[in-house]
């Protein structure tokens, strides 16, 4: 199994040859075939098919037999997420395009290095977790799509990643270093108040870990074998 998903009540997993449906009885259907690919994205009647690491064609394919190439990767894609008719993605860690399914403009928003992850909100901005090391100086930013002006937000810390969003609040990693050693927060920053609040406290670093909303509850992987 290369990714599992959740689509309101329905279970779905990827296999090597297929995405499958997994019902409360435990009865477990094929729905769509695929190429390989070892990731996925539910989305409207169908599912976005792509592979990280490589610059495999991204896909859609619906149960009622669509197979569109939406785009092409121009390098390693490292993320991809989906906000309302809108496909966010990463490549290389140094670049953030949006791909626009009611236009099929596909496009770059920003190019920098250290670029960690992305989501965007309600109001319309690409909020990018990077490393504060490169510019502009600030762990998270926000891009305006449309005019691409770009912002630094008054966040603290090293880097932040992991980010997750309910449409109005971002969720994310963020790791700060002194001469004490290093901490990682689970946060939450408010885009129309610009407020940072530290949720969670871990004396530890993962790179790896990530932050996961489904309803009210937040989830997060981080403090080893905890969740």
């Amino acid at each position: 199994i290369y990714d599992i998903k959740e689509n309101g009540e329905m279970f779905y997993f990827l296999s090597k040859k297929s995405v499958h449906r997994v019902y409360e009885n435990g009865n477990v259907d094929s729905i769509v075939d695929t190429k390989g690919e070892n990731s996925f994205l539910c989305f409207q009647d169908g599912f976005i098919l792509y592979s990280k690491e490589t610059r495999t064609p991204v896909r859609f394919v619906s149960e009622n037999g669509t197979d569109e190439i939406l785009f092409t990767p121009k390098s390693s894609l490292q993320s991809l997420k989906v906000y309302e008719n809108k496909l966010i993605e990463i490549e290389s860690s140094s670049k953030v395009n949006i791909y626009d399914f009611e236009t099929k403009n596909y496009r770059e928003v920003f190019s920098g290095m250290g670029i960690q992850d992305a989501v965007m909100c309600d109001d319309g901005k690409v909020y990018i977790a990077k490393s504060a090391s490169t510019s502009p100086a600030s762990p998270l930013i926000s891009v305006n799509p449309d005019t691409l002006e770009t912002l630094p937000l008054k966040v603290p810390g090293q880097v932040t990643y992991g980010l997750s969003s309910n449409g109005k609040t971002i969720y994310g990693m963020n790791l700060q270093a002194s001469d004490k050693g290093s901490t990682t927060f689970v946060f939450s920053f408010n885009p129309s108040t610009q407020t940072v609040t530290n949720i969670l406290k871990f004396a530890e670093e993962d790179p790896d870990a990530f932050t996961y909303i489904n309803g009210n509850y937040l989830y997060t992987t981080i403090g080893k074998n905890k969740i």
